[in-house]
């Protein structure tokens, strides 16, 4: 009895700490900071991102994603831009979009270098 009550003591501290560092799995961030860059955009459909980003952490449950999408721009013609988000993961279910915040975003037009910041 001792050893499964250990066992089950032991199973649910490794699931609580992987769910507490998911800030710092790149594929997790990538796939919740999709969410909050497609939202900026008027067309969030059609937003197509690019696979290859860059991920780093900068503190407990903090990440930053940067990495590039191509979207229609307010005429309805392709550009390509790249983003930078900074995001918190509050360590309950990383699928969920309420458990990430976004606390700024940084969209870059690749053609034209203009820039909108979002902060939320």
């Amino acid at each position: 009895m001792k050893k499964i009550i250990l066992f089950l003591f032991v199973a649910f501290s490794l699931g609580a700490y992987s769910q507490n560092n998911v800030y710092k799995d790149k594929t997790k961030c990538y796939i919740a900071a999709q969410d909050f860059v497609k939202a900026k955009f008027r067309y969030p459909k059609e937003v197509k991102f690019d696979g290859n980003v860059f991920h780093e952490t900068n503190g407990y449950g903090n990440a930053i994603v940067l990495g590039k999408v191509t979207a229609k721009n307010a005429f309805g013609v392709r550009s390509e831009y790249v983003y930078k988000i900074w995001l918190n993961h509050n360590g309950l279910d990383w699928t969920d979009k309420k458990n990430w915040t976004m606390t700024k975003l940084i969209i870059e037009d690749s053609s034209t270098g203009k820039q909108q910041v979002f902060r939320d």
